[in-house]
């Protein structure tokens, strides 16, 4: 007799590159119980196929995290009917807190709400109204937006935020690249000291600011002994600044040797900006793919027309469509267990 597997879709925060991919999809197939794992960078998700008998949701969230990444959760609020005590609030949590993509639940007796933290693309609300109506209550939707409605709003903030670091290290990288080069208008007649100092007070503000989110991915991979794009970047920029940083506080250093002191500022501003604008374009590309397919999909039939004794019936879609699932389900069950025989 063979375990039935599950199949979840784990959305991953953290990856820009193809080795990024490789990275998440190797700690998930380590992972006991893991028959397979594809991971998309396009749309930022892993396809995970498992045995709920020998690991779990969060396990494989742990696994993914370990990797220096993380899996993206999100809040949702659900009304609770047939509450009537504390020992009912107990009961519902226990309920919720046993689906599959349930991270942390918390239930307001006298609002009549449970709070739930999930994993974004699990724990749909149907296995969690099965589960509270096993517990001998009820759960209703309250969320007017959908979950596609939620994830759009998402990608334009998250796409505004970087556009806005984009545009801070573009103007702050032109200035800092006129400045070095000594054609900015009253920037020729300040000294060399003056004038490191100047590109040093701009371009630390764009490395901790602008340059925040890959540093802090280059070090998540690099607590876990791993690399990728975001550690090359951190490398090149850090290391420009760094010798820059010494050129302008301790230019006797250089002098000792016989060197000229000189500083690389504008190289790591440029880098950071040019990163942020392929970022973009990436992310505003993937939006836009995204809007697309959502419209597509939203040309399918949302009825159908059925034959059944003799008569019609005008059915959802969704429901014929998980009717011939289930059928599917049961002849495959039905083949395995004569095989297995």
């Amino acid at each position: 007799m063979t375990t039935k597997q599950a199949h979840r879709d784990m959305h991953i925060e953290g990856m820009t590159c193809a080795s990024c991919v490789s990275h998440v999809e190797k700690a998930l197939r380590k992972t006991p119980g893991v028959s397979s794992a594809v991971v998309n960078l396009a749309n930022e998700t892993a396809t995970v196929d498992y045995d709920p008998g020998q690991t779990t949701l969060e396990t494989l969230t742990q696994a993914v995290r370990d990797a220096g990444y993380d899996v993206r959760r999100e809040t949702v609020v659900f009304g609770v009917q047939g509450m009537t005590c504390a020992a009912c609030v107990g009961h519902v949590e226990k309920a919720l807190r046993k689906v599959p993509g349930v991270a942390s639940v918390a239930v307001n007796l006298a609002t009549e709400r449970a709070t739930v933290v999930r994993h974004q693309g699990s724990a749909v609300f149907e296995e969690m109204r099965q589960a509270v109506d096993g517990a001998g209550y009820a759960l209703v939707q309250l969320e007017e937006r959908s979950t596609e409605d939620v994830d759009a709003q998402r990608k334009q903030d998250e796409l505004r935020i970087l556009l806005r670091r984009l545009i801070f290290s573009g103007v702050a990288g032109i200035f800092v690249l006129l400045a070095s080069i000594n054609v900015l208008p009253g920037i020729n007649d300040l000294s060399d000291q003056s004038r490191f100092l100047l590109l040093f007070a701009v371009t630390t503000p764009v490395l901790v600011v602008a340059g925040w989110p890959i540093y802090h991915a280059a070090w998540s991979a690099g607590r876990h002994r791993a690399v990728n794009m975001n550690t090359l970047i951190a490398v090149g920029t850090l290391a420009a600044y760094a010798y820059s940083v010494v050129g302008t506080f301790a230019p006797g250093f250089f002098e000792r040797g016989g060197l000229e002191a000189e500083v690389y500022f504008d190289t790591a501003v440029i880098i950071i900006a040019l990163i942020l604008l392929g970022r973009f374009l990436e992310a505003r590309a993937k939006s836009q793919t995204s809007s697309a397919i959502k419209k597509l999909m939203g040309l399918r039939p949302k009825t159908a027309r059925v034959r059944r004794d003799g008569g019609r019936l005008v059915l959802s879609a969704r429901r014929v469509l998980r009717r011939r699932c289930h059928r599917g389900a049961a002849r495959r069950g039905g083949a395995g267990g004569r095989r297995g025989a």
